[in-house]
């Protein structure tokens, strides 16, 4: 079919038109010869590029996201990448066209639906509509799908390597070997070779632009339905008037990989030496002057004018006014070899490559690791110098970031300063606290004075500094206490010195804030200080009761905000009012996600931003406000984490592991390098919401692909739906509402099913719209259905049952009056067993099966109360699985579930029948050993360690080796059942500091 028709349309044109394709062909080849010889002598310097961009951030800080087989691909290899109207990306790969929703890969791989020879797909376009796709196969295949449906075209003669559509619907495939292939919408299939003008019968890329275009930003309508052809010897333009395509002859004879038309007009074509660019007109064509790495295989122009190329071997580049800038696998791409770059309709860059799909986006969070020159990926502390510069310390070493420009910080004498806190000194000084130099204040890279062991500090670890300017003292807290310093010509000198003997809480000082008083507050591992000078002009020490209002104990930032004071801590946040000297705390009761903050801060806009090891925590000022004054009784919040930019979701504890800077940026000390947020951003990052779209309608169990489909009756219906928008999937909320049920919109947060039940008879219409956090809802996609009725909805069904009802009811009465007592005593039994087995229920840890937590707590007072009164010894651990996080990240959570469940078995097989073992809660456990001697209790804990240590686990998976490490503290005196765990979890953190994998003894001295 495809060779006659070719022959009927060039014997017309050979009759009907030949004279006037040989005057118009002969015209364009001397223009071509003209310009092509004028270029030849011209010089590059002055050749018309299109402006580029200013854009300030490099590649290498965009935000990277990747998928391969392991997360539902289907294939590593993802050849084109397109994006229809409705927001669905689309990806052609060898195991068949993918549609990908932001969470889930659907494939089409059904040959009998796609109507294909094979479900390899190399290309995937958009067409005319905007909502459909076209897919092309290595065979010559192409299908189409529109309304939910594929359709084939004709085969192709040969391999085709791109498709394109115009405006009218006409489709253009480049195929490898068969030149250009034209399907006319009547169904007519026109072929085009070298005898119509193409350079070489070998076509590699096809490109047409019209308004429904998936890469069409801003182009002049006048370059609409233009074809352009990339062949294995140049480039070629059709033209319509005469049939026929005229190559451009400024490009040199070479392969052509891909051709576009940019917002400017200009040609991009990429050749096998580099990028070539024309004039709108085509009358010039130049060389981007700058050397590139690599051949190029793809060209994509996003939305501000920058311009995006791929490579062979050389990752992605990207062209803007600052020049060349290059994306590669040192950077986290999955492969060196660049198949296709896209971008979508929210900005975000797609990747193809051979080693999977990446995603590079402008994320809320950009993340400073190694990758972008930052000294070690853990820091444990950011801070802000006088001058400006933004100061990361790491445990490898500082780094000082001016701008965009990282810069090591190696002072002489030092190969790293392994960095715990820092502090603003004067002008462009800083004082670093380290973890093993003592305190070093530095300017730049030069050590002006050094406080360590040579100068009386024994421990020389710093966890904490501040500078009181005002007093010209320096506070450098560390393990041993709290010491006062001096600069006196160039030498720190001690003026006092705080510990637990004279005030201090605790000689291990974790925590520092000078606040606008001139108090000094001090946080610890068990309590809080505050230091007061006195008139004498010396300082004093305040220990903080904080059992009157907290069980907090271990603290780990403190900053101060809207005059109050705000202390982040193991159990939640506490907030002193200055003014008032009154204590509030914020805790899980209160609607805190987690316990465990390290970190507090706030933004320009009085936000609160909490610092996790789960995440970072954003609560509005509104509901913090609220909260304090006593209007709210739950917070709402947002929890940021790895999918907005962060590389680890961990904030690390730190002197500070979080500020915000001069220009109201908000930086974050994480264990996968610095993070940095433009709180600003947030307001305007993904205003614009998603467009939604219901996936699916599944009724009692069966999907159904039409309305039409749906049962008259049924027991239940649900929906499956998806926002699309690929900048923060994960966080994009939703909220459903199903008309003549619903009253009111009905919120879902992050779930993406809503289902129902035994809905009565009647009209329905099911509404969902999505929204980035603090964006406006989407406009709404809606389902009709109607539930006919049943027989029992009908009112002589219902007579019927209410007369046969009366006289039930009267037999029934007699019998019932007889049965009563008999009932009541009956419910009673039930009563009580159901009592009896809900308290079971309340006491016991679902997972493992031990007691929970609650029921640990009621035994362990009860033991210590009856240990106290007998004055028998009792023993208390707390036990912790080492590095648990990892084994859940490494394996999934479902095999550290079985690692927990295992270690449980464990634990109670090496427990004697007086003992009590309950699962703590996350990866701990506790142990009660009742009248056990501490070396009694010792022995049993090591021999749960090693048990757990030499125990096979790799039924569960290859390579698991957990660890534990165990507090142990024993009764003294009449201590209370809080003072024991608050000893054993001190024992427990020895254990963890000491390297793990070990048990340590409480003792109080």
């Amino acid at each position: 079919m495809l060779e006659s028709t070719t022959k009927c349309q060039l014997r017309e044109v050979g009759h009907g038109r030949f004279s006037l394709l040989w005057l118009m062909l002969s015209f364009v080849v001397l223009v071509n010869l003209f310009t092509s010889s004028a270029l030849a002598k011209g010089d590059v310097q002055a050749f018309p590029f299109p402006k580029f961009p200013v854009i300030e951030k490099p590649v290498k800080q965009y935000t990277l996201t990747t998928w391969n087989s392991r997360d539902g691909l289907p294939h590593n290899s993802v050849n084109k990448i397109t994006q229809t109207k409705d927001g669905y990306l689309w990806l052609a790969t060898w195991e068949g066209p993918v549609r990908f929703n932001g969470r889930e890969f659907q494939v089409f791989d059904d040959l009998v639906e796609l109507e294909m020879e094979e479900t390899g797909v190399i290309d995937i376009q958009r067409d005319e509509s905007g909502y459909g796709v076209l897919a092309a196969g290595p065979r010559g295949g192409i299908t189409h799908y529109r309304n939910g449906r594929w359709q084939a075209l004709p085969n192709a003669p040969d391999f085709v390597n791109e498709t394109a559509t115009t405006s009218s619907g006409e489709v253009w495939a480049a195929a490898s070997g068969a030149g250009v292939i034209r399907y006319l919408p009547d169904g007519t299939v026109r072929q085009y070779t070298v005898n119509d003008g193409l350079p070489d019968r070998f076509a590699f890329r096809v490109h047409v632009l019209h308004g429904n275009s998936a890469d069409n930003y801003q182009v002049d309508q006048d370059y609409y339905d233009d074809v352009w052809i990339g062949t294995q010897r140049g480039v070629s333009r059709y033209v319509p008037e005469i049939d026929t395509f005229v190559r451009i002859t400024h490009l040199p004879q070479e392969i052509y990989r891909d051709v576009i038309r940019l917002q400017s007009g200009h040609i991009a074509a990429a050749s096998a030496s580099g990028i070539y660019f024309c004039t709108p007109d085509v009358q010039q064509c130049a060389r981007y002057p700058e050397q590139l790495e690599g051949v190029v295989t793809s060209l994509h122009q996003g939305m501000q004018g920058e311009l995006w190329f791929g490579t062979f071997a050389h990752g992605l580049g990207r062209i803007s006014d600052h020049g060349v800038d290059y994306f590669t696998v040192e950077h986290g791409l999955p492969n060196q070899h660049v198949l296709d770059v896209f971008q979508d309709s929210e900005a975000n860059i797609w990747v193809s490559t051979h080693g999977g799909l990446a995603q590079l986006r402008d994320a809320l969070f950009t993340s400073f690791t190694r990758i972008q020159g930052v000294q070690g990926n853990f820091i444990r502390a950011v801070q802000q110098a006088h001058d400006g510069s933004i100061w990361i310390g790491s445990n490898e070493g500082l780094t000082r970031v001016e701008g965009n420009n990282l810069h090591p910080v190696i002072p002489p004498d030092f190969e790293s300063i392994s960095t715990l806190s820092i502090a603003p000194y004067r002008d462009a000084a800083v004082l670093i606290g380290s973890y093993t130099d003592g305190l070093v204040l530095l300017e730049e890279d030069r050590v002006l004075s050094q406080f360590g062991r040579a100068q009386g500090l024994s421990l020389p670890e710093v966890r904490a500094v501040v500078y009181d300017p005002a007093q010209g003292l320096v506070w450098a807290g560390s393990p041993e206490g709290l010491f006062a310093l001096r600069l006196v010509d160039n030498e720190f000198q001690v003026e006092q010195k705080f510990n637990a003997a004279n005030g201090l809480t605790a000689d291990f000082v974790s925590a520092l804030k000078l606040d606008s008083y001139g108090q000094i507050w001090v946080g610890s591992i068990t309590g809080l200080t505050r230091l007061r000078e006195t008139d004498a002009g010396q300082w004093s020490a305040e220990s903080i009761e904080l059992s009157q209002f907290t069980v907090a104990q271990n603290f780990f930032a403190i900053n101060e905000f809207a005059g109050r004071i705000w202390f982040a801590s193991d159990r939640g946040v506490l907030v002193h009012e200055l003014d008032t000297e009154t204590w509030q705390w914020i805790s899980r009761a209160d609607g805190l996600p987690f316990d465990k903050y390290f970190s507090v801060t706030f933004s320009d806009d009085e936000s609160l931003w909490l610092g996790s090891s789960r995440g970072i925590v954003r609560i509005e000022a509104e509901q913090w406000h609220g909260l304090l004054a006593g209007r709210l009784h739950s917070l709402s919040y947002t929890l940021f984490g790895s999918t907005d930019g962060m590389v680890s979701n961990q904030i690390n504890s730190g002197g500070p592991s979080s500020i915000r800077d001069q220009a109201g940026n908000l930086w974050f000390a994480s264990a996968e390098g610095a993070v940095r947020l433009d709180p600003r951003q947030l307001v305007d990052h993904g205003i614009m919401p998603p467009p939604v779209v219901i996936d699916g309608v599944i009724v009692d169990g069966i999907p159904i692909s039409a309305a039409a489909d749906m049962p008259a009756r049924f027991a239940r219906i649900g929906f499956r739906y998806s926002g699309l928008g690929y900048r923060m999937t994960r966080q994009l909320q939703y909220r459903v509402q199903l008309r003549g049920f619903d009253t009111d919109w009905i919120r879902r947060d992050q779930q993406t099913y809503s289902e129902y039940t035994a809905l009565p008879s009647g009209e329905y219409e099911f509404i969902v719209q999505t929204r980035y956090p603090g964006s406006e809802w989407s406009e709404s996609v809606s389902y009709r259905f109607t539930v006919a009725a049943r027989f029992y909805e009908y009112p002589m069904f219902w007579s019927a049952i209410v007369i046969g009802l009366i006289g039930f009811f009267y037999v029934l009465m007699h019998a019932r009056l007889k049965s009563l007592e008999r009932s009541k005593n009956e419910l009673k039994r039930l009563v009580r067993e159901q009592t009896k087995e809900l308290q079971l229920l309340a006491h016991e840890d679902t997972l493992t099966h031990l007691p929970n937590r609650r029921a640990f707590d009621l035994h362990l007072k009860n033991a210590l109360t009856k240990a106290r009164k007998l004055d028998h010894p009792l023993c208390l651990a707390i036990v912790d699985l080492d590095h648990f996080k990892q084994i859940n990240d490494a394996y999934l959570h479902a095999a550290g579930d079985r690692v927990l469940i295992r270690v449980a078995r464990i634990i109670q097989e090496n427990i004697r029948e007086q003992d009590y073992a309950a699962r703590w809660g996350g990866e701990e456990f506790a142990i009660v050993f009742t009248n056990t001697t501490e070396k009694e209790a010792l022995a049993i804990c090591e021999r749960i360690r090693l048990a757990v240590e030499s125990a096979d686990y790799s039924d569960i998976a290859k390579g698991i080796k957990p660890t534990l490490s165990a507090g142990l503290a024993c009764r003294q005196g009449q201590q209370d059942h809080s003072t024991l765990l608050i000893n054993a979890d001190k024992a427990l953190y020895q254990a963890k500091e000491n390297g793990r994998n070990q048990v340590c003894i409480y003792r109080r001295n």
